[in-house]
């Protein structure tokens, strides 16, 4: 737990670090951003994917020690258009395909420290065992801390898709979700973080605004708006910096 602890903190000024002596932005609003990528958070020593919830609350609060102001990838995505700094010194938790955790585990942490986040749904997993209810998402919603966004129909690896099926999985899913969530979905997190630029255009004609990919770093506009990058929680976030 605590090596665990220490490598996020390490990753982190690591970054403030690098960032600082590479080119930033002129524009306001568009300041590098750290994404973090979580997926599950549960007691499971055997799956990287995992992150167990005595960790997960010291990273949050580490997190805060360190300054940073969390907000939603919505929050973000206004911040860049409107070229305005809302928060100082932002951050994102996101959390991939909607686990039932993120409720019990994870939303229960994220109210004590009154944190923001980010969940992408996989629209087909939607009320399956071990993931999110339609009642648990609108609960998570209604506090205002939660922002739900597409994470694909299906989860499939949308490199063995044909160019119909990608595009369907991109529609389907945000036309579920803004039924279901009664609001805009503008952002898609791709599965695996597999994406061709030939998607790009297909996600603006079906109304999105940006995707997160699972390439390693900062946030930034200058990344294109549809291949923004995130910084795993896996064992050893420095693994995908080096």
């Amino acid at each position: 737990m605590i090596k665990k602890k220490w490598l996020l903190v390490v990753s982190l000024i690591a970054l403030q670090f690098a960032c600082a002596f590479s080119p930033v932005p002129a524009k306001t609003g568009s300041t590098p951003t750290p994404i973090l990528e979580y997926h599950s958070i549960a007691d499971k020593k055997d799956d990287i994917y995992c992150v167990d919830p005595v960790t997960f609350e010291e990273q949050v609060k580490t997190i805060l020690q360190l300054g940073y102001q969390p907000i939603t990838a919505s929050e973000l995505l206004e911040m860049w258009k409107s070229k305005q700094n809302t928060v100082s010194k932002p951050i994102l938790l996101t959390f991939d395909d909607g686990y039932k955790d993120n409720y019990t585990t994870a939303f229960p942490i994220l109210k004590k420290y009154q944190i923001k986040a980010t969940v992408f749904l996989v629209t087909s997993s939607i009320g399956k065992p071990n993931f999110l209810s339609w009642d648990e998402i609108k609960e998570m919603q209604d506090s205002g801390l939660i922002d739900f966004e597409s994470h694909t129909d299906t989860h499939s690896n949308l490199l063995k898709l044909k160019a119909d099926q990608v595009r369907n999985e991109f529609v389907e899913s945000k036309q579920i979700l803004e039924q279901h969530l009664n609001k805009p979905v503008r952002i898609l997190a791709y599965p695996y973080g597999y994406h061709r630029a030939y998607m790009f255009p297909m996600l603006k004609k079906a109304g999105y605004e940006m995707a997160l990919s699972t390439n390693p770093g900062f946030a930034g506009q200058r990344q294109g708006m549809f291949a923004v990058r995130r910084i795993t929680t896996t064992s050893d976030p420095l693994v995908h910096l080096r």
